[in-house]
């Protein structure tokens, strides 16, 4: 079960909210609606002490209440892979102490690889069951995640974690500077030809050099 007070989705509760709590014993209540989860106690205090005077807006949650009833499993679901993807992207924050730009440029793959993962979950959640749910707030949130994480878009995503994995070496144009020092250096894409260096043959990424200026494929590979 999630138990997180700094979720950041919060609002500040009105004056006075802490003596009604107090005076009206809610606190009971709102443990029994959260059922352990600080999250949501955090939920139910904003539901119950900053009720909204809206009707339009009592009706759109009312409709989502409405499906979240009648479809809890899915509803779960839906809030356990925004749990896990919260929980493990701070987990990786914390491996991000180094300042190693390699070390920096994994932790950032690993988050970059879940976030996709629990993307797909929920595009995979949008595709089995939107059309089982009524209310405008879901079926919203199902024809975002049908239209902004169709199939062409994770391709897509799936295609750059696979370049910055760097299977083929990290492509490196410099300069030459005083005291025949680099200078300049600049990540670039590898292009096709240049991809072809093995590095298993150091004369052969030797000559490749040559031909290529100051480019350079790294790293060179074992003696």
């Amino acid at each position: 079960m999630y138990r997180d007070r700094d979720a950041g989705l919060t609002q500040e509760l009105p004056p006075g909210a802490a003596n009604l709590t107090q005076d009206l014993e809610l606190g009971a209540l709102f443990q029994a609606m959260a059922a352990g989860d600080d999250f949501l106690f955090e939920m139910a205090q904003q539901a119950v002490l900053s009720p909204l005077p809206d009707p339009e807006a009592i009706t759109y949650r009312q409709q989502v209440l409405a499906d979240t009833i009648a479809q809890p499993a899915v509803a779960w679901e839906i809030y356990d892979i925004a749990v896990a993807a919260i929980t493990r992207e701070r987990r990786a924050f914390f491996g991000l102490l180094s300042n190693s730009p390699d070390s920096i440029l994994f932790r950032s793959m690993q988050v970059l690889e879940m976030f996709t993962g629990m993307l797909k979950r929920l595009r995979a959640v949008a595709d089995e069951h939107a059309a089982s749910f009524r209310s405008e707030g879901f079926t919203r949130f199902f024809r975002m995640l049908t239209e902004e994480l169709d199939d062409e878009y994770l391709q897509v995503v799936e295609g750059h974690l696979r370049e910055l994995g760097f299977r083929r070496g990290t492509l490196i144009s410099a300069g030459l500077g005083r005291g025949n020092k680099g200078t300049g250096y600049v990540l670039r894409k590898p292009r096709d030809q240049l991809a072809e260096v093995r590095y298993a043959d150091r004369e052969q990424a030797g000559v490749q050099l040559l031909h290529t200026g100051p480019r350079r494929q790294w790293p060179p590979g074992p003696v």
